[in-house]
């Protein structure tokens, strides 16, 4: 072997290496290339499916938008400071045209949430022809996927269809206005037909009656916005003109916006009583506010004279409250609903009851039951049915007055007066009578110890009060008059006594002089005097006052 021999061989061998990795080097390329082609088509194929899904979406005759997840943002657009989210927008420009009608200018400059908020609370129903608003549905779709389908109508009568499915994780809602997509509009029409009949027949005389209505009316957007506002309501606030009122947003009191959010939010009505400066006073109003279409509306009501009425009214019942505390008979009132209201001091003392038990306001049965089991009340053979009678007050239309006697194992007498309460339910007034019926009936015994004592004797005597009746007189004075006892039993007035003394002296001017000595105050009528009658049967009679 010589010794180019092995030179040749290595260059044979590089030249092998070199066209064995310059073939390795073209394949590679080509798959490489071939890959690009590829994944060029498929982007070409993609770019043609969006595109058609665009077109599809902007031959919609209406709106669509799209909820992605919610906690990222997509791309630079910002996460909008809205409860509606961040929804995509497509359609036809003919449709967003016109559909922005509808949309409040002043909540977004995102057309997607204008849309919503200018939609959100008009007037709608479903399927079933139950109310309902875009606002509620799109929260339940959002939170719960529950798909839904409304009529919506709009203030300027035209109609639209709003439709919400969940496709995957994605919340959709479409939005169609019908005159674009040429529907019927009668047959939507005839579902608000029954609701809008009293407006339908005259809307501007309807318009015209709340303008000049005598309270503040005002009407505001979903958003919160003032849209109008009657003459009541420029002389409220001050206002000269409406557009004043609706460029400054002039509103009622600070508390309006706040109570506007609470009827948008629970779709109800609300109502507070509430001081406002009207006019330039401070009067109490009764402000309500409920929702309408495309928003809500609001009244108030001038209440000043009822609030004033209502302080007057509690300081005199607090004053009557306290005036009974001082009384010694027991008062207890039970209202309609027969539990207890009021009592006094009295009414505690003499039932010895806890008053804070008194403060659980009892109804009146269980006040019973409670005095019974403490042995309070008087012995009833049958309780259950006495009780019943007594409750059986509060029934019907009975408007007397009740009165019975309450012989207590104490040995106690009460007095219990019962009475409808002007307010309703009852009201019951206790005395105990033990000590005056005790005095009466020791004045009784003295009575008659001294009609007793009068009638043994052989004078005629006649007792007489301070007013000119009879109080005592024994038998020999019936016997000299010839009077019949029956006559004498019921408290005569002296004049009807004298009638019938006449017939046997007719001196009248005696009478009348025995008269006075009787009924007369006066010291010096009240001293002793006397005389002599002879009567028409030959009798001669001494009278000594």
């Amino acid at each position: 072997m010589t010794l180019t021999q092995p030179l040749v061989l290595l260059v044979a061998g590089a030249a092998a290496f070199g066209i064995a990795a310059l073939l390795w080097a073209l394949r590679i390329s080509d798959g490489a290339r071939g890959a690009a082609r590829k994944y060029r088509e498929e982007e070409q194929r993609s770019r043609e499916r969006l595109a058609r899904a665009e077109s599809v979406f902007g031959a919609h005759p209406g709106v669509i938008m799209v909820w992605e997840d919610e906690e990222t943002n997509e791309g630079d657009k910002p996460k909008l400071p809205t409860e509606w989210g961040l929804p995509n927008l497509y359609g036809s420009p003919v449709a967003l045209m016109g559909i922005l009608r509808f949309a409040d200018d002043g909540t977004s400059e995102d057309p997607g949430v204008r849309i919503l908020e200018g939609l959100a609370d008009l007037e709608a129903r479903d399927g079933n022809g139950q109310d309902a608003t875009l606002r509620e549905r799109l929260k339940q779709l959002r939170n719960d996927g529950a798909p839904f389908s409304l009529t919506i109508i709009g203030p300027s009568g035209r109609f639209l269809e709003a439709d919400g499915r969940t496709a995957g994780a994605r919340a959709v809602l479409w939005i169609t206005d019908t005159t674009i997509k040429g529907l019927e509009e009668s047959g939507a029409r005839a579902r608000f037909e029954e609701a809008r009949a009293a407006v339908a027949r005259d809307p501007m005389a309807f318009l015209e009656m709340l303008g000049k209505a005598p309270f503040p009316a005002w009407r505001m957007s979903g958003a919160g916005k003032l849209q109008w506002v009657n003459r009541a309501y420029l002389k409220a606030v001050g206002a000269p003109t409406v557009d004043h009122v609706l460029d400054r947003q002039i509103m009622l009191d600070q508390h309006i916006t706040g109570q506007a959010q609470k009827t948008i939010s629970t779709n109800g009505e609300t109502d507070d009583t509430r001081h406002v400066v009207v006019d330039g006073e401070r009067r109490a109003m009764k402000v309500k506010m409920f929702p309408l279409s495309g928003g809500l509306g609001g009244m108030a009501f001038d209440i000043t004279d009822l609030e004033n009425a209502r302080e007057t009214l509690e300081k005199n019942s607090k004053a009557h409250d306290e005036t009974l505390n001082h009384v010694a008979d027991g008062v207890a009132i039970f209202g309609g609903d027969r539990k207890l209201i009021f009592n006094n001091r009295a009414f505690q003392e003499m039932w010895d009851l806890d008053p804070a038990y008194l403060l659980d306001k009892p109804d009146h049965g269980s006040l019973l039951d409670r005095l019974r089991e403490r042995r309070k009340l008087p012995a009833r053979p049958d309780f259950a049915e006495w009780r019943k009678g007594e409750l059986a007050y509060y029934q019907g239309e009975r408007v007397d007055v009740v009165e019975n006697l309450w012989n207590l194992p104490d040995g106690r007498i009460v007095r219990v007066t019962r009475q409808r309460h002007p307010l309703g339910g009852a009201l019951l007034l206790f005395k105990d009578i033990t000590d005056e019926l005790s005095l009466k009936a020791e004045f009784n015994r003295l009575i008659n110890v001294q009609k007793a004592t009068l009638d043994n004797l052989r004078e005629a005597i006649v007792v007489f009060s301070a007013d000119g009746r009879l109080r005592l007189h024994n038998d020999a004075f019936a016997e000299l008059w010839g009077l019949k006892k029956e006559t004498l039993s019921d408290a005569p007035d002296f004049d009807d006594v004298v009638s019938q003394c006449a017939r046997l002296y007719h001196d009248r001017n005696v009478w009348s002089t025995i008269k006075t000595r009787v009924t007369n105050p006066s010291p010096e009528y009240r001293q002793q005097d006397q005389g002599v009658m002879r009567t028409s049967n030959d009798l001669t009679i001494t009278w000594i006052t």
